[in-house]
C-alpha cells in the first residue's frame, strides 16, 4: 500500500533493508536506478548518502539520510536532507537543513541556509529565499513566496483559495498569491489569508489572522490582525519616538 506519504516512504526504506538470502552485495555500495533518458545520478566525492533512494539525474552535494530523493533534484554542498521524500526536480541550496518528515513537492526552489523542522511540506513550484527559518509543522502552498530571512513559527498557516470548494477546484490559475517580504516573522498558529503582502522586517504575533496587506516593520496582533506597533529589523519594539532600545536604531515615518 503506497496510497499515503508515509506508506511510499515506508516501501522504500523496507526496499533499502530487504535481507537477501544471498549477501551478493557490500553494506556501503550505492542503489541506483537507470534510464534510457535521464543521466545517471552524481554523488560529490565528499557528500554522504545512506539508506536512500537516489533518482536518475540527482545531483548530491551535501548529505541525504534515509530518504526518497526524486529525479533531477539537486543538494547543494553542506545541505542535510534526513527521513524525508523530495519530488522530481526540486533545488536545495548550500547549507540547508531539512529534518525529519518533510515533503518537497515537484519543483520547489529553496535557497541557501535555510532551515526546515519536521512535518513541513513545500507544494510544488514554491520558492524560498536565503536564510529561512521554518518551524515544525508548517505548510507552504503553491502560490506562496518567501524572500530572504523570512521565520515562520510553529503551526502557523498559509491559504491559497478564498472560496475553496472541494468540488470546483481552481488550480493553479485560480490561487491568490500570498508574498512575504525579507526578514519578516510569523508567529505560532498565525493564519495568513492568501492575497496578501507581509511587508519587509514585519512582525506578526502568534495566534494573527492577516487579513489585509502589512506595511514594512509593522506589528500585527488579533483576529483580525491590527497594527499596534512597530518593529525594528533586530526584532525589538520600537518606543513612540521609533527609536530602539536594543540596537540603537533610529527610524522615521516615511511622510516625516
Amino acid at each position: 500500500d503506497v496510497g499515503t506519504l508515509g506508506s511510499y516512504w515506508e516501501a522504500n526504506m523496507e526496499l533499502i533493508d530487504l535481507i537477501p538470502e544471498f549477501n551478493l552485495y557490500e553494506e556501503y555500495w550505492k542503489i541506483y536506478t537507470k534510464s534510457d533518458v535521464l543521466a545517471p545520478q552524481y554523488i560529490a566525492a565528499d557528500a554522504k548518502v545512506d539508506k536512500s533512494i537516489i533518482g536518475e539525474g540527482t545531483e548530491v552535494y551535501g548529505e541525504v539520510h534515509s530518504c526518497v530523493i526524486g529525479a533531477n533534484v539537486t543538494i547543494g554542498k553542506g545541505s542535510v536532507v534526513r527521513d524525508s521524500i523530495l519530488m522530481e526536480g526540486v533545488t536545495i541550496g548550500e547549507n540547508t537543513k531539512i529534518w525529519y518528515f518533510c515533503h518537497l513537492q515537484s519543483g520547489a526552489v529553496i535557497g541557501k541556509n535555510c532551515s526546515f523542522g519536521q512535518n513541513v511540506n513545500i507544494a510544488g513550484n514554491v520558492r524560498i529565499g536565503d536564510g529561512v527559518k521554518v518551524q515544525n509543522n508548517v505548510s507552504i502552498y503553491e502560490g506562496v513566496e518567501l524572500e530572504d530571512y523570512v521565520f515562520c513559527g510553529p503551526s502557523m498557516v498559509f491559504t491559497n483559495d478564498l472560496t475553496p470548494r472541494a468540488k470546483y477546484p481552481k488550480g493553479s490559475a485560480g490561487y491568490k498569491k500570498t508574498l512575504v517580504r525579507m526578514g519578516a516573522s510569523i508567529g505560532a498558529n498565525a493564519t495568513i489569508v492568501c492575497g496578501n503582502t507581509i511587508g519587509r522586517w514585519a512582525m506578526i504575533g502568534s495566534g494573527a489572522v492577516v487579513t489585509k496587506d502589512v506595511p514594512d516593520h509593522a506589528l500585527m496582533v488579533g483576529v483580525p490582525a491590527r497594527q499596534s506597533g512597530w518593529v525594528c529589523e533586530c526584532g525589538c519594539v520600537l518606543d513612540e519616538q521609533l527609536h530602539c532600545k536594543s540596537c540603537g536604531r533610529q527610524y522615521r515615518t516615511s511622510a516625516e
